[in-house]
């Protein structure tokens, strides 16, 4: 229904009819058709105007109604999305991607290092069929500065070492390696683990979820992070050490894209305590930013670099 109002002027032409008679006073003076006649008009309003004030009066109830319609359906949406809801739309959404620019930064401070600091900066970038090129740098006050850059492709693994001013060739199966890289579209779908205890904001062009606890179900998650993303701490964790793993604290946030649903930042920290040999205390945040999701073109080794290679 447009909106507006169409108003109707209906405008009546009075005529007025009028004879005129002779003047002349008679005792014999009659009246007569000739006699000039008052033309009565009806103050009351004719049907045609009583139905168009009718009919504009609908309308304008018309407009009112569709308008709250609108402004009610407006914001449905919004008053039915839970961060449940959230979730599984963008895990849903994160699975079909076929590729996408990360970078991560994290930072650890552990008391069995020294209260060493170490900052990992890493860009990725990744398609179907797996491709990769990544840059990671590391800085650490005890150790010089370290950089790794790598392509993964079709003809093979490469990987630069800075120290020799080299490209290597990896073996072949360095290149089922790649499959322990990050990958988005499973930990959106990982996080929905805690799917009933996140804390949902907004703002104008995102949606933001929140989890913050220090208890066992959050624990085992902290874990797994651990041996995914920390591949040297990995391999000194089992199963069994859990039991002496303390979460002393952890916070987890997500940032979803309201239009696309794609999630752009995924962040978390935890301090844990490890009393399995010596006591040893651990605090990393770990922020990652993702960009140019389903945007990468095919990747591939330049080839200067495939032709200088050293076979590793």
């Amino acid at each position: 229904m447009k909106k507006g109002i169409w108003w109707i002027v209906i405008i009546c032409f009075v005529f007025l009819l009028t004879a005129c008679g002779s003047n002349a006073t008679s005792e014999n003076t009659n009246t007569d058709s000739n006699t000039p006649e008052s033309t009565v008009i009806d103050s009351e309003e004719s049907p045609e105007e009583q139905s168009s004030e009718n009919a504009t009066e609908q309308e304008e109830k018309n407009v009112t109604e569709e308008n709250e319609k609108k402004n009610k359906e407006s914001q449905q949406p919004t008053e039915k999305l839970t961060a449940k809801s959230i979730l599984e739309q963008a895990a849903e959404v994160m699975a079909d991607i076929s590729s996408f620019a990360l970078e991560l930064e994290s930072i650890r401070e552990s008391s069995d290092l020294g209260q060493t600091t170490t900052t990992i900066q890493l860009e990725m970038n990744y398609e179907e069929p797996m491709t990769m090129h990544q840059v990671i740098t590391t800085q650490s006050p005890d150790m010089p500065d370290g950089s790794i850059e790598m392509y993964l492709a079709t003809n093979g693994v490469f990987m630069y070492e800075k120290s020799q001013s080299m490209w290597f060739k990896l073996p072949e199966q360095a290149q089922s390696q790649g499959n322990l890289t990050f990958d988005p579209r499973g930990q959106t779908n990982h996080t929905l683990d805690f799917i009933d205890d996140y804390q949902l904001e907004e703002t104008s062009d995102t949606y933001i979820l929140t989890l913050t606890g220090n208890t066992d179900r959050y624990k085992q998650y902290v874990a797994d992070e651990l041996s995914t993303i920390n591949q040297d701490i990995a391999t000194s964790l089992t199963f069994d050490d859990y039991s002496e793993l303390v979460l002393d604290s952890f916070t987890m946030k997500i940032v979803i894209d309201k239009n696309t649903m794609y999630q752009r930042e995924y962040f978390y920290e935890y301090r844990i305590k490890y009393d399995a040999i010596e006591s040893t205390e651990t605090y990393e945040r770990i922020t990652m930013k993702f960009d140019k999701i389903n945007e990468i073109d095919p990747i591939t080794v330049p080839e200067d670099i495939v032709q200088s290679a050293q076979s590793f």
